[in-house]
């Protein structure tokens, strides 16, 4: 259960340190047809778009899995919100935290161009913004696959 593939191309860049994690009994993510799944909401500092330090935790997870599927050619990061402040303000915090998650995804090893980082702000809610809950579901990441490459199937 503790231990991590490593994979060292010709000619390529080799990362000079690592550190490895025991995988969680209970996984964080779920990888399905066209999505990467997360568990948890990523924590972002309140209205702004700065990672809290607990988000590692799920963003670990996510990179685990885009590392174990390599043909999982190109993700879009999207970045949501409730309906609280106005529309632009909305739409562009959506970008930055959706870019902020693209930024600590590549620190950790995912190439840039696998990664798209798109803001919708209010555009897509998943719940009514009439609830404290129903705002708190409408905040979100999520992880969509574009391109998952040809001849593999869902793990």
């Amino acid at each position: 259960k503790k231990g991590a593939r490593i994979r060292i191309e010709p000619n390529g860049n080799t990362i000079d340190h690592f550190v490895l994690r025991e995988i969680p009994d209970e996984r964080l993510t779920r990888l399905t047809d066209d999505s990467i799944e997360i568990m948890q909401v990523i924590p972002f500092e309140f209205n702004k778009s700065r990672l809290l330090r607990t988000a590692g935790l799920i963003l670990d997870d996510v990179v685990d899995v885009i590392l174990s599927h390599p043909n999982i050619k190109k993700i879009e990061i999207e970045g949501h919100t409730d309906n609280t402040g106005n529309d632009a303000y909305n739409m562009e915090l959506s970008q930055r935290r959706a870019e902020a998650v693209r930024d600590y995804l590549v620190a950790t090893g995912i190439p840039k161009e696998k990664l798209v980082a798109k803001g919708y702000g209010t555009s897509k809610p998943i719940a009514e913004n009439t609830t404290a809950a129903g705002r708190a579901k409408n905040r979100r990441v999520d992880f969509v696959i574009l391109d998952r490459g040809l001849n593999e199937s869902n793990d």
